[in-house]
C-alpha cells in the first residue's frame, strides 16, 4: 500500500454526500441506517452491516436515512502494485452484506485496520507497514471471495462477536461481580446464538465462554491476592465468590494451592502462579 487514511463519520436523517470522485480505493462499513449508494449510474441498497469497495475513478453519492442517524466506518488506502492473482478491476464486487452472526472475520478486519493504523500514528503521509498491508489484502480477499472465508482470522484478530462478549463480561465482572452470569444474557450483548458464542469462543479462545466467566474471576482474584493488602474475605466478595470458603476451595482447584499460601509465598519474593487463561485468550485482550 502507498497510503492508509480513515475514521467513523456520522450523518444526520437525510444529509447527502457528494457527487465525488475516489482518487484511490476506500472501504466502507455501513453501521447504522437505511444508506442508498450510487456509484457511475447505478443506486444501490446499503442497510447496516454493508460492505462497500469503492474503487478509483467511481463518481458516487451517499444518500443517508432520510428517518435516522447513518453511521460509518471507513478507510481509504492506495495499492502500489496489485497481486496477479486478483481479478481485474472490472469484475470486483462494489457491495456486499455482511448480515449479524455472519462475515465476523471480514468486520474483525475492518477494526483491525483501523486499530492498528492509529497505532502507526494515523497519519497520511506514512506508509503502512508490512503486517498492516497484509490486514488489506486478507480483507480484499474476504470481499472478494466471501465463501473462502470460513471464519479464518488472522492471529489475534477477533470477531466482533467475541469482542462485543468479552466487553460485556468485563464491564460486569467491573461493575457487578456479585451477579450471576448467564451464556444467554452474554450472547444476546454478542448479538449471536449461544450455539454460535460457544463456537467461536472455542475456535478463537480456546475455552468456551462459561469457563472464560470462572477463570477470568480467578485470575482477578489472584492479582488482588498478589497485588493488594485487601483480605481474603474482601477478594472473594470482589470477585463474586459468595463465601470466603467458596473462594478458597476453587481457588485451590485451579492453582493447586490456598490463596494464604500463594500470598504468603509472593510476599516473600516467589513468582505468582500462571494465569488459568489460555495464552490465545490472554493475548490482545
Amino acid at each position: 500500500m502507498t497510503h492508509l487514511q480513515g475514521g467513523q463519520a456520522a450523518y444526520r436523517p437525510g444529509e447527502v454526500f457528494g457527487p465525488r470522485t475516489l482518487g484511490d480505493f476506500e472501504f466502507v462499513w455501513i453501521v447504522a441506517g437505511q444508506v442508498s449508494y450510487e456509484f457511475n449510474g447505478q443506486r444501490l441498497a446499503a442497510p447496516p452491516g454493508t460492505l462497500i469497495l469503492g474503487r478509483p475513478g467511481f463518481h458516487e453519492t451517499y444518500h443517508w436515512d432520510p428517518q435516522q442517524t447513518s453511521r460509518h466506518l471507513y478507510y481509504h488506502f492506495g495499492v502500489a502494485t496489485m497481486p496477479k492473482d486478483w481479478p481485474e478491476l472490472d469484475h470486483w464486487p462494489v457491495v456486499r452484506p455482511v448480515e449479524a452472526g455472519s462475515g465476523e472475520a471480514i468486520k474483525a478486519l475492518f477494526r483491525q485496520v483501523l486499530d492498528q493504523w492509529e497505532g502507526q500514528g494515523a497519519r497520511r503521509d506514512v506508509v503502512p507497514s508490512r503486517g498492516l498491508t497484509r490486514l488489506v489484502e486478507a480483507m480484499i480477499e474476504l470481499f472478494l471471495h466471501p465463501s473462502a472465508e470460513a471464519e479464518a482470522l488472522p492471529a489475534g484478530v477477533r470477531p466482533e462477536p467475541v469482542v462485543r462478549a468479552l466487553a460485556w463480561l468485563g464491564q460486569r465482572l467491573d461493575q457487578h461481580p456479585d451477579l450471576v452470569l448467564r451464556l444467554g444474557d452474554m450472547a444476546k450483548a454478542a448479538a449471536i446464538s449461544p450455539k454460535h458464542l460457544c463456537r467461536l469462543f472455542q475456535r478463537h479462545l480456546q475455552v468456551r465462554p462459561m469457563e472464560a466467566v470462572r477463570l477470568m474471576r480467578m485470575e482477578r482474584a489472584l492479582m488482588l491476592l498478589t497485588r493488594s493488602n485487601l483480605s481474603i474475605k474482601e477478594i472473594a466478595a470482589r470477585c463474586g465468590f459468595i463465601s470466603p470458603y467458596h473462594f478458597s476451595r476453587s481457588f485451590s482447584k485451579v492453582y493447586g494451592l490456598p490463596p494464604t499460601v500463594v500470598r504468603q509465598q509472593t510476599n516473600q519474593g516467589a513468582p505468582p502462579p500462571d494465569s488459568p487463561l489460555p495464552f490465545a485468550f490472554r493475548s490482545n485482550s
